[in-house]
């Protein structure tokens, strides 16, 4: 039987792709969070990247394993743990694997934004972002990405726009509004279970606070 440990920071949108996919498979995990700013020791020794997720996969009479980078933690989880969230056609699943990877540029778009030092960063930020995320909606069959069941790329996707839905009511912005598959997507997406219970509480407030405390525009 293996038993499962997410290493984890309150805030990443990477390690919010791994507890939906746990969740959303039902599966049972402990979660440890630690402080970016101030790594402990033990986890540098344990995480290659120095990055987080980070899943310690612990089974009876072996050493623990280690498997890090969300994308892999994830397809690892619904490989041991049927029925699968990935497609069963090896090329649809390479189209979501490619997808899932453009889903994290994405986030890095998303940060550039909220941290963006001029008015003109952050329109050019904003422009971006909107025209990526429409290339990525061109893909959505709805009500999920790939239609009616959820899966993995979903999983990926969701921090992306829970943020953004935060962002865009806080400071006015039409980002999710301004494509009409990704306003029903957003709806969607952030109503199912796994997603609404892959955060702590008061995310939406730590999270916002977090924004203007890093002195962005």
């Amino acid at each position: 039987m293996r038993q499962f440990t997410l290493i984890s920071f309150d805030l990443c949108p990477f390690v919010q792709r791994s507890i939906i996919t746990l969740k959303r498979k039902g599966i049972r995990f402990k979660i440890c969070f630690i402080d970016l700013a101030n790594k402990p020791d033990w986890f540098l020794k344990l995480s290659p990247t120095g990055k987080v997720p980070l899943l310690i996969v612990k089974q009876s009479g072996q050493p623990d394993e280690i498997v890090f980078e969300s994308a892999v933690i994830n397809e690892y989880l619904d490989e041991v743990n049927p029925p699968a969230l990935m497609p069963a056609d090896a090329l649809v699943r390479a189209k979501h694997r490619a997808f899932i990877e453009f889903t994290s540029q994405l986030l890095v778009i998303q940060y550039k934004l909220t941290h963006a030092k001029s008015a003109e960063d952050k329109a050019t930020h904003t422009n971006e972002l909107k025209k990526q995320l429409a290339r990525l909606m061109n893909e959505v069959k709805l009500p999920l990405f790939a239609g009616a069941n959820f899966s993995l790329i979903d999983a990926a996707i969701a921090p992306l726009i829970m943020r953004q839905r935060l962002i865009d009511r806080e400071w006015n912005l039409d980002v999710i509004a301004s494509n009409e598959t990704c306003r029903k997507y957003a709806k969607n997406l952030l109503q199912r279970p796994a997603v609404r219970g892959s955060v702590i509480h008061g995310f939406a407030e730590k999270y916002i606070a977090s924004i203007r405390q890093s002195g962005g525009f």
